[in-house]
């Protein structure tokens, strides 16, 4: 985290939740390095279900209160807190966002919650969480049409300046469609061995990237 950091990364979303344990050796360094970056985006597991009537106690590391208000049905709802980071690192973390994905009855996974409610607020999800962090973006600027579509309002202009929103198609319940998300292509997603970052004297330069640390 300390390398990725210091060679740029504007975001680093860190798909590595790191609890409570018995053993707490290095635990500081770890915390640490995730305030002097300064930009980390945690996960966080929900249980997930479709009762919005249900009201879960959150730590107040988690800044619930800072999260827009969002009361629809439709969409899934927090039931409790399955596995949350360490405290301190909820503490400093630039944004948090839940990492659960639902595959199909056949195993596939062909759709990802995008949002979901805790306490009548909005959560978005990690990938969600990652981008808007990454570009700044208000989550109080979204608007949630219906189960079918969210709206980033103003979204255009993080882009390319342009004053567009960006309009986002659900199947529904809240779930973006797999491959609405676009073609994976190697070149454009680069990956790289966290063993030779460690170890690299000069590690590449991810100056305004956003670093998924998975």
């Amino acid at each position: 985290i300390q390398k990725i950091s210091e060679s740029g990364a504007e975001v680093i979303a860190c798909d590595i939740m790191f609890v409570d344990w018995a053993d707490t050796t290095d635990n500081n360094i770890l915390t640490n390095s995730i305030v002097n970056s300064g930009n980390i985006v945690s996960p966080i597991l929900f249980e997930l279900n479709m009762n919005n009537k249900i009201q879960v106690g959150v730590p107040d590391e988690f800044g619930l209160e800072l999260y827009p208000k969002f009361k629809m049905n439709g969409f899934l709802n927090a039931h409790s807190i399955i596995v949350k980071p360490l405290l301190e690192i909820i503490d400093q973390s630039a944004g948090m966002g839940f990492v659960n994905v639902i595959p199909d009855p056949d195993g596939i996974l062909r759709r990802i919650p995008l949002i979901a409610q805790l306490n009548g607020k909005m959560i978005p999800s990690f990938f969600l969480q990652s981008v808007c962090t990454y570009f700044d973006y208000d989550l109080d600027k979204i608007t949630i049409a219906s189960g079918s579509l969210i709206i980033l309002e103003d979204f255009g202009t993080y882009l390319d300046g342009s004053e567009t929103d960006l309009r986002i198609p659900l199947d529904g319940n809240g779930n973006l469609i797999v491959n609405l998300a676009g073609k994976y292509q190697i070149k454009n997603y680069p990956s790289y061995s966290a063993g030779d970052i460690i170890n690299a004297d000069n590690i590449p330069d991810f100056s305004g990237k956003l670093v998924i640390f998975s």
